[in-house]
């Protein structure tokens, strides 16, 4: 597991996983996670807001704030495959873990669809 940097706001309920790359832009992805991605438009960075809502919805789990300030490790990888940008992250806490990835279309991506209606 390649471990990546994270910032939990307790307060806020605010969780940013990062890697130790300079983010170019930013897209909302819904309404409480925003994505960061470098020049090459990889993954660098993912953004909760009200985390341990966000991240009870995503895993099934009940995720509260007192287990976020129990971090002890995250990770965050990015690949593409078809078509797709997909970030798959790790949040270790002191009682369990939890494993999940978002998807999003990869802007590099040309269709065949779209191509095809030109």
């Amino acid at each position: 597991m390649k471990r990546s940097e994270y910032f939990y706001d307790f307060r806020e309920d605010n969780l940013y996983l990062y890697k130790e790359k300079k983010a170019y832009g930013s897209i909302e992805f819904g309404e409480n996670i925003v994505i960061d991605f470098d020049k090459n438009l990889n993954i660098v960075a993912l953004e909760f807001f009200n985390a341990s809502k966000v991240l009870s919805a995503l895993s099934g789990k009940k995720i509260t704030k007192k287990s976020l300030s129990t971090i002890k490790e995250t990770s965050l990888i990015s690949e593409r495959k078809g078509g797709l940008v997909i970030a798959f992250f790790t949040i270790k806490m002191s009682e369990f873990a939890i494993e999940e990835k978002l998807s999003l279309q990869d802007i590099k991506y040309k269709s065949p669809v779209l191509v095809a209606c030109k």
